[in-house]
């Protein structure tokens, strides 16, 4: 800690890392309005969340639950005239010509002893493995004869009618490993080990959102936290919002349709801003997911509905990169509609 040059690249290092100046920096606090904290819904209400939890593959009995669909694959025999042509512009050969054929084969025609080598020679493919993915599977001969895994794959040879009445055992061990290579791509793309549950327990408000400190650049535009404006906004549950422009966009959008039409059917209103107060867990991956904001509405006609919306203002260079989160609110809401 004495040695200044070491902290000085330190800080560089940080600021062009992270884009944070330690030297102009300065803490922001983000207290909740001593109004919200006397509120029946910080003291008694709950904030639904889900959680992070490991994947179920006991239910993965077959390719298709796991996202496989094909059913065969192309293989193309390039013939020695071919090679020779394309290597040598030969002009006595005329590859438009060569005439070529398909022949399918189900991996159930194959020779028992060129399926298992093509399987030792990826790695993927160990017994341990495919276990953890398939568990009711009891051994590999049951991944080859199985009709759900690779019984009934088949694999397409491309090539000449000579090429097709004679396929050596290379060709085929080729064309398999071919297959496999794609199985394994594809399983992997699709193999995770944690999912976000389905179901979304009750947590008491008062015990997620906290007042909390933010350190933010002096320059950044989200040291400006809109503290006058939302200074005397009662459905505003915070006294600032250091986010962003588009952030700072959607506050003030919502703050006009609470005004022009929330307040007429809503007795009780209230946005809160997410800083790390709680994440969220997608449903296919488990990734995790801090929505900016939450806001909570009791309704005033008939029976008390509450309701809770997840919001996420996002900015175009980011659209693409986060479009999984837009996807995971739009599930959350076709689950509830369904279950309401």
């Amino acid at each position: 800690w004495n040695d200044s040059s070491y902290i000085a690249d330190i800080k560089n290092a940080i600021r062009e890392k992270l884009g944070l100046d330690l030297d102009n920096v300065e803490e922001k606090e983000l207290k909740l309005k001593e109004s919200f904290k006397k509120t029946k819904l910080y003291q008694h209400g709950k904030i639904y969340m889900n959680k992070k939890i490991k994947k179920d593959y006991s239910k993965m009995k077959s390719f298709e639950d796991m996202g496989f669909n094909k059913r065969n694959i192309r293989f193309e025999i390039f013939s020695g005239k071919s090679e020779k042509t394309h290597a040598f512009s030969d002009e006595h050969y005329d590859n438009s010509r060569i005439i070529k054929k398909t022949r399918t084969l189900r991996i159930s025609e194959f020779e028992p002893h060129i399926i298992r080598n093509a399987l030792s020679k990826i790695s993927f493919f160990e017994f341990k493995n495919i276990q953890e993915i398939f568990p009711s599977l009891e051994s590999t001969n049951e991944f080859i004869t199985k009709k759900y895994f690779l019984k009934e794959l088949s694999i397409e040879f491309v090539g000449t009618e000579s090429d097709l009445e004679n396929l050596t055992n290379k060709q085929k061990l080729n064309g398999i490993l071919k297959l496999l290579n794609y199985i394994k791509d594809v399983l992997n793309k699709n193999r995770v080990t944690y999912i976000g549950s389905t179901e979304f327990s009750p947590k008491s408000i008062s015990d997620i959102f906290k007042d909390t400190k933010l350190k933010l650049n002096k320059t950044d535009p989200r040291s400006e936290g809109m503290e006058l404006h939302l200074k005397y906004k009662d459905w505003y549950a915070f006294n600032a919002n250091y986010g962003t422009s588009e952030e700072k966009a959607c506050v003030d959008f919502i703050e006009t349709i609470i005004e022009e039409h929330l307040k007429e059917d809503f007795e009780e209103i209230y946005l809160l801003r997410n800083e790390r107060h709680f994440t969220l867990h997608d449903f296919e991956q488990g990734r995790g997911f801090q929505p900016d904001f939450v806001l909570f509405m009791n309704s005033k006609k008939g029976k008390t509905i509450n309701y809770q919306l997840f919001i996420e203002p996002k900015g175009k260079h980011i659209e693409d990169k986060d479009r999984w989160k837009e996807e995971f609110l739009l599930q959350i809401e076709e689950k509830f509609k369904k279950q309401g």
